[in-house]
């Protein structure tokens, strides 16, 4: 970091050095201050020489405490860039100076296939007032598709609760999917939401929620959005009689290849390095 400062009323700004020209980054994510909570407007600019400015972007930031527990989203993503010189505007909301403890800049070059959501609604809910827990089930239409988030919609207020998911493919049957947390605040005029649960890729028809209220109100859940990747072929290079064809579930891939000749191969796995595979030959 190489200077910060602070306009009264204005903003409060800091210039971040990436290091050097030519490098790429898209992302910078910042420091919490050692204050409570904050949630601002920020403008990100960028600079080839420390003098001349470009807004590239406009993002938030904010760090809440609820239940305990902080909430925060310090990360600031921008279009790709080869600038040198980042120079951070947190917009001041009447409370004064914030000083963010520091900044690192980074470059995602994680491969983003393609997100497919589908809204559904409750094909039944059941409260339990003995055990205290709202359960409601939902049907996808078939069994096969692949989903890994589960995005809940209601339109309760100010709660925070536990969940369990389970899953099933003829709706006798459940398996336990993992627990989560879902909570809905509002921060002033800034709606402050976590509805949304993470599992391992799944592809089960039927999806339970059950939602543990206990003794507070219980919550109504009106619909769900369920969001996978679209699976995709990847073809790859043949080398010396291996046929490599991957299949693309996410940023995992499935391994297809056929063998048609001798010969020994290695690949990684993981599409985050955007390397999808490597061969060698003994």
């Amino acid at each position: 970091m190489l200077d910060r400062g602070y306009v009264a009323g204005d903003y409060s700004h800091m210039t971040v050095d990436i290091g050097g020209s030519g490098i790429t980054h898209n992302q910078l994510i910042l420091t919490a201050p050692a204050i409570g909570e904050f949630w601002r407007d920020v403008d990100i600019e960028a600079s080839t020489d420390n003098r001349t400015w470009s807004l590239i972007a406009k993002s938030q930031i904010y760090r809440v405490v609820k239940a305990g527990s902080p909430i925060q989203s310090l990360t600031l993503n921008y279009p790709l860039s080869t600038a040198r010189f980042l120079r951070i505007k947190i917009a001041d909301d009447g409370s004064g100076d914030l000083r963010m403890g520091g900044a690192t800049g980074h470059f995602d070059s994680s491969v983003a296939p393609t997100l497919v959501e589908s809204q559904i609604l409750p094909v039944a809910q059941v409260e339990d007032t003995v055990i205290k827990t709202s359960t409601t089930d939902f049907d996808r239409g078939r069994s096969g598709t692949v989903f890994h988030q589960v995005t809940l919609e209601t339109s309760s207020i100010n709660f925070n609760r536990n969940v369990t998911l389970q899953l099933s493919n003829d709706r006798e049957r459940w398996k336990s999917a993992g627990r989560s947390e879902i909570y809905s605040y509002t921060l002033g005029n800034n709606p402050l939401k976590g509805l949304t649960i993470s599992l391992p890729e799944s592809t089960e028809r039927y999806v339970r929620v059950v939602v543990f209220n206990q003794g507070n109100p219980s919550i109504k859940v009106t619909g769900a959005v369920f969001s996978g990747f679209a699976k995709r072929l990847v073809f790859l290079a043949v080398v010396k009689g291996v046929l490599p064809l991957l299949r693309q579930t996410g940023k995992q891939f499935a391994d297809l290849r056929h063998r048609t000749g001798p010969g020994q191969y290695q690949h990684t796995r993981s599409a985050e390095s955007g390397r999808r595979a490597a061969y060698g030959q003994s």
